[in-house]
């Protein structure tokens, strides 16, 4: 028995000849998998990437090296890749790339030089699925050798989705943006292109042969045509490229759940200099090419049409929100109205004051509630007047909110930055920073305080004060928070989807 440290060991893998294939990356990495007890650390995490021969045959084992004492232990358990690799334990299920298979044997990856999937393949592994598993993956028969649909979702998404139908005809006629139900939304993307509806038999053929999928989530909720118990038939089958579109930017440290043995992206679209020097950090475990800086797809649509209007957008808080429904959004918890949440954004919309203000200036104040606390709506409605509304996140559209909006009051949710960017003025109403990093985010790089675009704000009387001086001041922005606005981001025009579309055609596809 003997401990060591990381540098004292090292990953190898070996071929059927005994032959060492080193890793062409081998590094200690501090990242979100390392353990402290304390002030000591106690698990480290190291970072070894292979590239593995692929001119034949061959049968690999992984092993781990203890370089003081010369020798090599071998690894009995592959934790394989949750959603795009190999699914289902036994030679049976293989993965297909480049005229090779792939699959996982007695402690070893099989490398074999075969045809992509053929019918023979496809109805000896639906037989074998049913043998062991006792069910009928007859979607199976659906797949194609040569993949080339592309999919899109989410608000992002949709912008990209426009530009394409608009501007590049070839890639249009194989792209679907795919939508849950046959509501108002639907008959709206499919007046832009084509459309398919989530969990149909079609989005399930369709994802099957994606070589593409574009998306604002990485949940496999929001992005899955099979339900989750039913995915890992059919993922051997899969061979597209995920490209992260993001929901907003990110400002927190979120390597623990973005990185890539978790969310599995093989680009991550970023929109600002921090941000996308933040995701390249080696905690994320992702390429340089995996990470360009693009700007986002649906500022493109964002545009200055200023009315009489003041929104407050804040974001969800994950203490606050209860079990994950199948839509998506999430159960309401009891007691919520004893939170500093619920207290201090009613206070604020009970103003006398504030409401004053509105009426005096026929001026209407718009309350979004973020989708995560859309259980809680039915607490908010009661406080509608005739100059403050309550909108719903199901019926909101955020592009003409940023438009008509004046002022934007938040707390620490992202949609800051797309209103930054038509450079107006905003208020950060942070009454719980302390809770919100401790039950919720974990800080970034983004520091609110020196890198914000308003004031960091921690009491509804400061908050009505600060939206009374803009009153006085003609909503204009602060010189101080244009400056940053400007060194924020490299990009400030409307060329964000095509710089997408042409880096993921020349970098990932």
């Amino acid at each position: 028995y003997s401990t060591c440290n990381l540098k004292d060991v090292q990953l190898i893998i070996k071929d059927k000849n005994n032959k060492i294939v080193l890793p062409e990356q081998d590094k200690q990495v501090n990242s979100a998998y390392n353990c402290k007890l304390g002030l000591y650390e106690i698990q480290e995490s190291m970072y070894a990437k292979f590239i593995i021969p692929m001119n034949q045959s061959n049968v690999y084992k992984f092993y781990l090296r203890d370089i003081n004492a010369k020798k090599d232990y071998l690894i009995g358990n592959i934790n394989r890749n949750k959603r795009l690799n190999f699914t289902l334990k036994g030679k049976i299920i293989k993965m297909f790339k480049d005229g090779y298979s792939f699959s996982i044997g007695d402690r070893e990856l099989i490398v074999k030089k075969d045809k992509t999937p053929n019918i023979v393949y496809i109805f000896q592994t639906m037989l074998g699925i049913l043998k062991n598993h006792k069910y009928l993956a007859f979607a199976r028969i659906f797949n194609k050798r040569n993949k080339k649909y592309y999919i899109k979702a989410g608000d992002n998404g949709e912008a990209l989705f426009k530009y394409i139908c608009d501007n590049c005809p070839e890639m249009a006629k194989n792209t679907y943006f795919a939508i849950s139900n046959f509501g108002p939304d639907y008959y709206k993307m499919k007046k832009i292109g084509k459309v398919v509806r989530t969990r149909s038999l079609k989005h399930k053929i369709i994802f099957m042969n994606a070589k593409a999928i574009f998306t604002s989530h990485t949940i496999p909720i929001f992005i899955n045509a099979f339900d989750k118990d039913k995915y890992k038939y059919y993922a051997d089958l899969f061979d597209f490229k995920l490209i992260w579109l993001q929901h907003g930017i990110t400002q927190n440290d979120i390597s623990a759940t973005a990185n890539r043995f978790n969310n599995l992206a093989s680009c991550f679209i970023t929109a600002t200099v921090d941000e996308n020097k933040e995701v390249r950090k080696d905690k994320y475990f992702l390429d340089e090419t995996s990470v360009p800086l693009t700007g986002f797809a649906r500022f493109d649509k964002l545009h200055n049409n200023p009315q009489n209007i003041i929104s407050i957008i804040p974001t969800w808080r994950r203490n606050l929100s209860g079990k994950a429904l199948d839509n998506g959004f999430h159960e309401e918890i009891e007691g919520f109205e004893e939170s500093d949440y619920y207290k201090n954004y009613s206070k604020i919309l009970m103003s006398d004051r504030l409401n004053k203000l509105l009426k005096d200036n026929n001026y209407t104040l718009k309350f979004l509630l973020h989708p995560g606390m859309l259980a809680y709506a039915h607490k908010f409605n009661k406080f509608e007047t005739e100059n403050i509304k309550i909108i719903s996140p199901q019926t909101a559209n955020y592009t003409e909110l940023f438009a008509t909006s004046k002022l934007l009051i938040t707390d620490y949710s992202s949609v800051f930055f797309d209103f930054a960017y038509l450079k107006k003025p905003e208020i950060y109403f942070q009454f719980d920073r302390e809770e919100f990093y401790s039950k919720h985010y974990t800080p970034g790089y983004f520091n609110i305080d020196t890198d914000g675009f308003g004031d960091v704000l921690t009491s509804y009387e400061e908050v009505i004060d600060k939206i009374e001086y803009y009153f006085n001041n003609d909503f204009k922005i602060e010189d101080k928070y244009l400056d940053r606005i400007n060194n924020t981001f490299k990009y400030l025009d409307t060329n964000n989807s095509k710089r997408i579309i042409e880096y993921v055609h020349e970098n990932i596809l």
